[in-house]
């Protein structure tokens, strides 16, 4: 086993931890997180896409930046 192959299994692991992260977080990428706005009555439906894919990173990034103040504090 060399340097390319414990570089991989890091970032393989990286990647795997993330993915673990995001579907944990509020499901967005199980499939339910998506019926709110696929049930919101709207004329322009590609605006409603971007601002619930816009969700999942607001939240994660605000409760990133509230535990990071908790553990400052």
């Amino acid at each position: 086993m060399g340097i390319e192959e414990v570089g991989g299994g890091r970032v393989g692991g990286g990647v795997m931890k993330g993915v673990k992260g995001g579907l944990l977080w509020n499901e967005g990428g199980m499939g339910s997180g998506g019926n709110g706005g696929g049930s919101a009555d709207t004329s322009d439906r590609v605006k409603e896409g971007v601002i619930e894919a816009f969700g999942v990173v607001r939240e994660r990034v605000m409760m990133c930046r509230s535990s990071g103040m908790i553990i400052l504090l």
